[in-house]
């Protein structure tokens, strides 16, 4: 019998795959959003909302779009700045959220930080 964990694990790892075209098989609770799944920029903010739709997040409004979704188009010169000063580092430090921390949203059915 499975438990709420491998069950709601299931489900996000299919809403992954329905949103990104990738195979369930080829996700697991390590992937990650961004770098393994390739989501960035308006994409990223269609699957969140997607997501919280999905699995009737409480509290979408606590979810900083700043600190998970990077831009689809940064120029040269962002990056350039931002290797040089310490003033603009933190635009390209975004956090990477895994299935697992989507899928522990998703049991608590509310957002929070990891």
């Amino acid at each position: 019998m499975k438990n709420d964990y491998s069950v709601t694990l299931e489900k996000v790892i299919a809403l992954v795959s329905a949103q990104t075209g990738i195979e369930e098989s080829k996700l697991n609770e390590n992937t990650k959003i961004e770098d393994d799944v390739g989501l960035v920029g308006l994409d990223t903010i269609e699957f969140y909302e997607e997501f919280f739709t999905e699995f009737q997040i409480d509290n979408p409004q606590d979810f900083d779009s700043n600190k998970y979704i990077s831009p689809e188009n940064i120029d040269i010169f962002s990056i350039l700045k931002s290797i040089f000063s310490k003033k603009t580092n933190h635009e390209f430090d975004l956090k990477n959220n895994t299935i697992r921390h989507l899928t522990n949203v998703a049991l608590r059915k509310r957002w929070y930080e990891e």
